[in-house]
């Protein structure tokens, strides 16, 4: 009787001591296993560049570099979206992050830093390796994001890389060339994207 009561008391601690200090969620991620879920206290941080915060909580595990959001976005995607540059560089540094990292919906860190104008962490994604053809569910890369939103200079990071194709499609058939056609940008294009401007004149 007296060992029963000792476990329940251990018991009994023991989820007290959990309900004090509970563990983040865990998400099931595709083809691999449960990562802790990112909070969106700590997504702000992200947002607004906060490295050193980032870094404390990295070594410390609160939350580990693989963490996701509740819309399936990685730290990598929320700090490429809003151009945390330190926190870009700190997350691609941690192992087993890859720069090809992608969402359920197929978009990449380098989407989102291409839509919004961010060509620093465009560069940090470029130089980590990242896919610059990579397309998402409906056929768009990292090109037609900058063209459709008239991202000149991720544009131009995008076209120094070389490796880059400027005649892939989205699943509509649609290149970049046309999107710049379409959107009636082809003046701006001809100044800054020469490579472009060829494509779009053939």
């Amino acid at each position: 009787m007296r060992a029963t009561l000792l476990m329940l008391g251990v018991l009994t601690a023991a989820a007290i001591s959990s309900s004090s200090h509970p563990r983040p969620a865990l998400l099931r991620l595709r083809g691999g296993g449960p990562t802790a879920s990112l909070p969106r206290p700590i997504e702000k941080k992200i947002e607004s560049d906060n490295g050193a915060t980032l870094q404390a909580l990295l070594e410390d595990g609160t939350i580990d570099a693989a963490s996701m959001t509740e819309s399936g976005s990685s730290a990598l995607h929320v700090a490429c979206k809003h151009g945390a540059i330190a926190c870009t560089e700190l997350l691609l540094a941690q192992q087993g992050i890859s720069a090809n990292s992608a969402r359920g919906d197929g978009v990449t860190p380098m989407m989102l830093a291409a839509q919004n104008g961010h060509a620093a962490c465009l560069q940090r994604l470029l130089d980590a390796g990242a896919g610059v053809n990579q397309q998402q569910a409906e056929g768009s890369a990292a090109l037609h994001y900058a063209t459709r939103h008239g991202q000149a200079a991720c544009l131009a990071a995008l076209l120094q890389a070389r490796r880059v194709d400027v005649n892939i499609a989205r699943v509509d058939g649609l290149t970049a060339c046309m999107i710049a056609s379409y959107e009636g940008q082809q003046a701006r294009y001809l100044v800054i994207t020469p490579r472009l401007t060829a494509c779009m004149i053939a």
